[in-house]
């Protein structure tokens, strides 16, 4: 049977959290807009709401969103696909975390098709996070206006 990232839990999880984070920010925000206009800047009200704002929670690193983003932008590109896409630079903080929630995303592959200047220091770091380079990768996505051949590496986790 197929197994389509589309519908991977841990992803949609991250998703769904950042959604809520998103929505209580956004009421916060709202909220200190008001006080702002009735009551000025100084309202003691604002530390309040501040502290509030400062308490919502992410909990994901940087390399954990990179991975998300990943996964959405590979969904967005192919419902069905299969294996994880990263077009995208890490910084050498992120590996990790982006490792880290393939690895919770119960992922078993992933296909690195970055071709900015620090793509050797990305191949060691997933090396380095425990990762092995499986060989490379190649194929062709369309859209409405040409056809693109896109070239990887494949890792497995």
């Amino acid at each position: 049977m197929r197994k389509f990232i589309a519908m991977n839990q841990y992803f949609n999880h991250m998703k769904n959290s950042s959604v809520r984070a998103c929505a209580q920010r956004s009421m916060l925000n709202e909220q200190r807009r008001k006080v702002i206009e009735e009551k000025g800047y100084d309202a003691p009200e604002l530390a309040l709401i501040d502290d509030m704002m400062n308490s919502i929670e992410d909990n994901f690193s940087a390399g954990e969103w990179k991975a998300m983003h990943a996964w959405q932008n590979t969904v967005r590109k192919n419902n069905e696909a299969e294996v994880l896409v990263m077009d995208n630079f890490l910084w050498e903080e992120e590996i990790a975390g982006f490792v880290y929630a393939l690895r919770m995303a119960e992922q078993k592959h992933f296909y690195f098709t970055n071709t900015s200047t620090a793509v050797m220091e990305n191949i060691h770091g997933f090396i380095a996070a425990g990762c092995k380079m499986v060989g490379t990768v190649s194929w062709e996505e369309k859209d409405y206006f040409h056809t693109e051949r896109v070239l990887g590496i494949e890792f497995e986790l």
